[in-house]
């Protein structure tokens, strides 16, 4: 059992030491602020399905891209 745990934490260290050799991902147009907070709230929603109004999410992802 020790073995596959052990296997287990090499294969993710050699994952994580792979993706620190990726390139960067440049976007052509940025995508705007407010649409990625948005998107993260939504995502995180997990009763999405019951509240349709998105109005707090517009209010949070205005306050918070104010800040930056």
């Amino acid at each position: 059992m020790r073995e596959r745990m052990r296997g287990k934490e090499l294969m993710y260290q050699q994952v994580l030491s792979r993706f620190g050799h990726f390139n960067a991902i440049q976007l052509n147009d940025p995508v705007p602020l407010k649409v990625l907070i948005i998107s993260a709230l939504k995502e995180e929603d997990v009763d999405s399905k019951c509240n349709d109004d998105d109005s707090l999410k517009e209010k949070i992802a205005e306050v918070i891209s104010l800040w930056f």
